[in-house]
């Protein structure tokens, strides 16, 4: 029996629920097409829902106040530092935290001073995610699993059927944006979607 991933993104319930299934005989299916649910929408949305620490360092920008962290909501932020070298070391110093705001919910740091510096010149430890799922997010996995379900040869490229001497191979769009397009699913999913405004990946 597979087991469901830490971070689904739904339950096995809500799934056998929306497809009218009342036995157990399934469930092991069921539970691998919601981990592959689950994978599909966190790579679209690069996030991950889950609560997790982050260590994460940023370019700086002389003209810049404001740095957006790559992962959002932040939970909480353990330290802001910066660069105290101009050698590749990991030698970093602490800023009070009487000199910056967080704003939770959008994941930003503003700063009363500027973000100078050059390549990786700040390091932000946080804390970010969802301390439980948001609804629409696990609905559409529970959409998502059910498509994957019902439809197996979605999750292959190619697909061939036998017809007598007569073969005809089908050739699947796979791309998790282009499913997530298709089944309507990315109305839901776009605000949850992380897009970094300051800091390289």
């Amino acid at each position: 029996m597979s087991a469901l991933a830490s971070d689904a993104l739904c339950g096995i319930s809500d799934v056998k629920e929306t497809l009218g299934i009342t036995t157990n005989t399934q469930d092991n299916l069921i539970i691998r097409k919601i981990n592959q649910a689950t994978k599909i929408i966190q790579n679209y949305c690069d996030n991950t829902f889950s609560n997790q620490t982050y260590t994460e360092t940023y370019n700086g920008s002389p003209q810049g106040r404001t740095l957006v962290l790559r992962h959002s909501p932040v939970i909480s932020l353990t330290s802001l530092s910066y660069r105290n070298t101009s050698l590749n070391e990991s030698n970093f110093s602490a800023v009070d935290t009487n000199l910056y705001f967080l704003d939770n919910n959008s994941g930003s740091i503003n700063f009363l001073d500027s973000f100078w510096g050059d390549w990786s010149e700040w390091q932000v430890v946080y804390s970010a995610g969802y301390s439980s799922i948001p609804a629409d997010v696990s609905e559409a996995c529970v959409t998502l699993a059910c498509y994957l379900f019902q439809n197996p040869i979605s999750g292959q490229g190619v697909h061939m059927i036998q017809e007598g001497a007569r073969r005809v191979q089908y050739q699947m769009d796979t791309k998790s944006t282009n499913l997530i397009e298709r089944l309507g699913l990315d109305v839901m999913l776009d605000t949850y979607t992380d897009i970094v405004i300051a800091g390289d990946r």
